[in-house]
């Protein structure tokens, strides 16, 4: 081996030496290019401002937000329909057992009932799991950086942003000025929208923990369930697309303002 070694030329010895060495630095290099998760909104901003390929920052820094806080609703949306799908197959379950010993007062309608929720939220999970992709795909594509397939958010917490209206409108152009107006109605439209999502969620979820205790204790129907569950989807999951939207349109506020300054 060692014999080998000294009859190796000089040349093909530093030749294979240099061409490792470079094949080393690539890989290292496409492996930090390769995110573990996505970057928040100041990290992504920091990583923008690097990137000089993107000649509008600002409105680039403004479609990261916008699909940072998508993600952010569909991943809660995600684990709401997670729980309903476990919800439904428990009940599915229990009442196929129920119809097959023929107790209790439950009927093959009852059963296709639950099936048909549980497919349409098994439908609702493909769905938010396809928005939560794009999503990702899209910031990586501002940043010009890839992520790993199941990268998480550097922050999972759920943000409520603040929003306070411009005191003064002369500070803005006058075309402007109209613009922010028109986006101030939609601002406060999706606040009040979003605050009542917020009251309605308590309730519902009331109602679907005595649904559930009624179901299990023999006392509550299939289709009471049902309907419990449905319910229960709707206004969870629009309690967080409603933050979303309240989300969104204060930064696009943001966004109006700093293009309209004078």
């Amino acid at each position: 081996m060692n014999f080998a070694l000294l009859k190796t030329p000089k040349s093909f010895l530093i030749l294979s030496l240099i061409t490792f060495i470079i094949l080393a630095s690539e890989a290292r290099a496409e492996t930090d290019s390769v995110f573990p998760y996505i970057p928040d909104i100041h990290e992504s901003s920091i990583i923008l401002n690097t990137n000089s390929g993107q000649l509008d920052k600002e409105k680039a820094l403004y479609e990261i937000k916008e699909n940072y806080f998508l993600i952010q609703s569909k991943l809660e949306q995600i684990k709401i329909s997670k729980e309903v799908r476990k919800h439904f197959e428990s009940a599915i379950e229990k009442a196929e057992e129920k119809y097959d010993e023929g107790e209790g007062d439950v009927s093959q309608s009852d059963i296709t009932k639950l099936k048909l929720g549980l497919a349409g939220t098994l439908n609702d999970i493909n769905d938010l799991a396809a928005d939560i992709k794009i999503a990702k795909l899209t910031i990586g594509s501002i940043l010009d950086i890839e992520f790993t397939p199941d990268s998480p958010l550097q922050d999972d917490t759920t943000t409520i942003l603040d929003y306070t209206p411009p005191n003064d409108l002369k500070l803005f152009k006058k075309q402007g000025k109209f613009e922010i107006e028109k986006h101030m109605v939609k601002v406060s439209r999706s606040k009040k929208a979003f605050q009542l999502a917020k009251k309605n969620r308590k309730i519902t979820r009331s109602l679907l923990v005595t649904e559930l205790a009624n179901y299990d204790f023999g006392i509550g129907s299939p289709d009471e369930l049902f309907q419990a569950l449905i319910i229960y989807t709707r206004v969870l999951r629009g309690y967080y697309q409603a933050l979303f939207e309240f989300n969104k349109s204060v930064i696009k506020m943001d966004f109006i303002q700093s293009r309209n300054k004078t």
